[in-house]
């Protein structure tokens, strides 16, 4: 490929949106290859739109080009690398070393993630796959599979490099397909990487990446059909299962760094999810039951409304408890977003289930265990500590959400016992004052 073309794709893949519209010229000629581009007709106010589906459309040649180049430049020191695991020379650190920052710097850095939302996912999965190719390749010109009895520090060393990646991209392809409800294209990626996940060289949080998507999948896919599925397909013991696993391996996890802090995260975010699927869907059957008045329901009534009991008191537990993981782990990181994020799905969770107590959507008497005795009071206390805290990491988001009068009474409850809260009390009832002006609150 002529260097000024190279130049000229370089700026639209890698460079920034100014740069990218720049290249307008280069857009139309690869656009005019494109089936619908007869079609199409560019105006200033579109540049931006014309550019993102032109970078997809040429982004798997401006890769095979940056993958022949590679290989064009580092053939003398792959075939070193080649003689180095078939000598299996463990003191030759300096060629591993040097090939393992080209390959990084010069290829894998250079490979783009799709964007989630507005990514064409058809156009991605040959992107991804095309990398894959190209990875294999490289691992035949290193020995290949030919290597896998003879040479154990290649075993060691290139293989986990290549299994990891590729499992990455497939699990970030998963997560895309999800995100844009393709859930058949998600689980068919995530079929094809379960076998490899336990030979990559972070086989935890891959595998902990694994179970979030296929949770979050069945569940997405539940919320979806609701009005034909059955607590029975969303309790699948699949479902169930791999919610169990998942659970093990948060507790396994140590929170070092934002990826590990965001996974420990994404689980109690998820977890929380589940647990307000399944008490919704209880709390709507039981509904019916009670509507329809239907014959020797008092029972199931009591047995639902204590098994809604249990379900919210463990979902609180474990974002509780991964919370105080995540403070305890998190001290150095600057990662406040992620525990503000939390906190405020604590508050939502418990406000939830308050908000309905408190307007008397309770006629059946499911939630009479969750609010029996003191409570109510207890949760109304949690919702408010959870937003001061909250609050301390950078978020207030929740503050105008909440104006019960149950967790008025607590604010100034509590306002003696949070010394250390102060400051975030009184702008707390002042926020509070500001809703409803008719009813003040001393500060």
């Amino acid at each position: 490929m002529p260097y000024a073309i190279r130049a000229k794709l370089k700026l639209l893949i890698t460079g920034n949106e100014k740069e990218q519209l720049e290249q307008n010229d280069l857009c139309r000629f690869f656009n005019n290859l494109s089936t619908n581009s007869n079609n199409t007709i560019i105006t200033r106010n579109s540049e931006t739109r014309f550019v993102k589906p032109t970078i997809q459309l040429i982004q798997p040649y401006y890769e095979l080009d940056q993958f022949l180049i590679f290989i064009e430049k580092n053939l003398l020191l792959l075939k070193s690398l080649e003689n180095r695991y078939l000598t299996n020379n463990k003191n030759d650190t300096t060629i591993r070393y040097l090939f393992l920052e080209r390959i990084h710097y010069n290829l894998l850095s250079q490979w783009q993630l799709s964007d989630v939302i507005r990514s064409s996912i058809q156009t991605w999965d040959d992107i991804v796959t095309n990398r894959s190719l190209f990875l294999d390749v490289l691992d035949e010109l290193i020995g290949g599979p030919r290597m896998i009895f003879t040479s154990r520090l290649k075993a060691t060393e290139f293989d986990p490099l290549l299994i990891d990646y590729k499992v990455q991209s497939l699990l970030d392809m998963s997560y895309c397909a999800l995100r844009q409800h393709n859930f058949k294209l998600a689980l068919t990626k995530l079929n094809e990487t379960h076998h490899c996940l336990d030979l990559c060289q972070n086989s935890l949080i891959k595998s902990i990446y694994w179970n979030e998507i296929y949770c979050d999948v069945h569940l997405k896919c539940h919320q979806i059909q609701s009005s034909t599925s059955t607590l029975s397909n969303l309790l699948s013991t699949s479902v169930v299962k791999e919610f169990k696993k998942m659970e093990i391996k948060i507790s396994l996890l140590k929170i070092i760094d934002q990826q590990t802090a965001q996974l420990n995260s994404n689980y109690i975010q998820l977890n929380s999810q589940f647990c307000r699927t399944v008490i919704d869907f209880l709390f709507t059957q039981s509904q019916e039951m009670y509507l329809y008045s239907l014959e020797n329901n008092n029972n199931q009534i009591q047995q639902t409304d204590q098994l809604i009991y249990e379900l919210f008191n463990k979902c609180i537990h474990i974002l509780k408890e991964n919370i105080e993981k995540q403070e305890t782990d998190l001290q150095n990181l600057s990662v406040k977003n992620i525990l503000s994020r939390d906190y405020n799905d604590l508050v939502s969770i418990c406000d939830d289930y308050l908000r309905r107590y408190e307007n008397n959507e309770n006629e059946n008497s499911l939630l009479t265990n969750l609010f029996n005795g003191d409570n109510g009071n207890n949760i109304a206390e949690l919702i408010v500590k959870s937003v001061l805290l909250s609050m301390k990491y950078d978020s207030n988001e929740d503050v105008k959400c909440f104006s019960h009068p149950i967790l008025k009474y607590n604010l100034e409850l509590n306002h003696q016992q949070l010394d250390h809260y102060t400051p975030r009390v009184k702008e707390f009832i002042e926020a509070l004052n500001q809703l409803n002006p008719q009813q003040q609150f001393d500060t």
